[in-house]
C-alpha cells in the first residue's frame, strides 16, 4: 500500500514539473513573439523609401540580422541584385538602437525587402 501511494506521488510531482516546464517555454515563446513583433516594427519604420531617390532603390533583399548586447542591429548577411539598395538598408540598420528589456541579445531575425519606387 505505501508503494502505491509513493509511486502515486512521484506521478502527481512528475506531472507537476512537466506543467510548470510547459508554461516556462510558453512564456518566452510569447516573449519571443512579443520582441519579433516589436522589432519588426521598428524596422519597417526605418525602412520608408525615401522621396528623393526615384527608382534607384527598387529590387529585393534577403537580409539576416542579429541584435546585439547593446540593442544596435548588426546586418550578418544581405543578398540583393542592387548594390544601392543594400547600401540603404544597412544605413537605416545602423541607426537603430532598441530599449533593453524588449530583445533577447543574439537572436537572429530574417528579413526579405521589396522596394518598388510607385512615383
Amino acid at each position: 500500500m505505501k508503494n502505491v501511494i509513493l509511486i502515486g506521488a512521484m506521478l502527481m510531482s512528475f506531472t507537476f514539473a512537466q506543467a510548470s516546464n510547459v508554461s516556462e517555454k510558453e512564456k518566452n515563446d510569447k516573449h519571443k513573439q512579443s520582441a519579433q513583433q516589436s522589432i519588426t516594427s521598428v524596422i519597417n519604420e526605418a525602412m520608408k523609401y525615401p522621396d528623393d531617390r526615384g527608382a534607384e532603390l527598387e529590387g529585393v533583399a534577403h537580409c539576416m540580422i542579429v541584435l546585439n548586447d547593446d540593442g544596435g542591429l548588426e546586418l550578418m548577411m544581405i543578398n540583393s541584385e542592387n548594390q544601392e539598395l543594400g547600401a540603404f538598408i544597412k544605413e537605416k540598420l545602423d541607426t537603430i538602437h532598441l530599449d533593453a528589456g524588449t530583445f533577447i541579445p543574439g537572436q537572429v531575425f530574417r528579413f526579405r525587402f521589396d522596394f518598388k519606387y510607385l512615383g
